[in-house]
């Protein structure tokens, strides 16, 4: 799903596990915007819902990206189980060909990058204009303990390497204690150097 808005010539794709429907619900109310394409769609799916490629030219793609750490506790909770604990999910994923890019990978598409831990400020700084985003109780998981209770040292040290380029390119310093910094220069210079742009 997207959100796409023709007037101010701005398409917002839904990442996964980035608070995705309650950004739809807050942008569908934004005068101009209209809703595209099945929830968590892929980019080609939501592709053939743009009425005319053409008129996407010069628009600005945005997403938002998550603590990759705390989205990896989430798949495999979403799993149920079925490949074991934790660490043996864990173990699994990072030595097959898994990538974060599977989630849904539209950031590897877009020029504005938003972060879950900052969402609200980043959503009204990009779009100019206060953006209400509510939380709703039927969305969130359950009895969860915080991500880094789920991360043993060696997990950690596991899952850092496994995305350490994600974590580089988007600025995430994570520690071990659960704490997130932000690295807002490290995100503009990587942006910039990787040559994200418009369509």
């Amino acid at each position: 799903m997207a959100i796409i808005n023709y007037t101010e010539k701005w398409l917002y794709f839904m990442e996964p596990h980035t608070a995705s429907r309650a950004v739809h619900d807050a942008l569908v109310q934004v005068e101009g915007c209209q809703s595209i394409g099945p929830h968590h769609a892929t980019l080609e799916r939501v592709g053939t819902k743009t009425t005319n490629k053409d008129r996407l030219l010069g628009f600005d793609l945005i997403c938002t990206v998550r603590n990759p750490l705390e989205i990896l506790v989430k798949l495999w909770m979403i799993s149920h189980g079925r490949f074991g604990p934790f660490d043996n999910w864990l173990t699994l994923k990072c030595a097959e060909e898994f990538s974060l890019s599977r989630l849904g990978g539209f950031w590897k598409h877009c020029n504005i990058i938003c972060w879950y831990e900052n969402l609200q400020q980043d959503l009204n700084f990009v779009l100019q204009q206060e953006v209400k985003l509510a939380r709703n109780p039927e969305h969130e998981t359950k009895n969860k303990q915080p991500w880094q209770a789920y991360y043993t040292d060696a997990m950690f040290d596991m899952a850092m390497e496994f995305c350490r380029e994600f974590n580089k390119t988007f600025g995430y310093e994570i520690q071990r204690d659960g704490t997130v910094v932000l690295n807002e220069s490290a995100r503009r210079k990587r942006l910039k150097k990787v040559g994200y742009c418009r369509i």
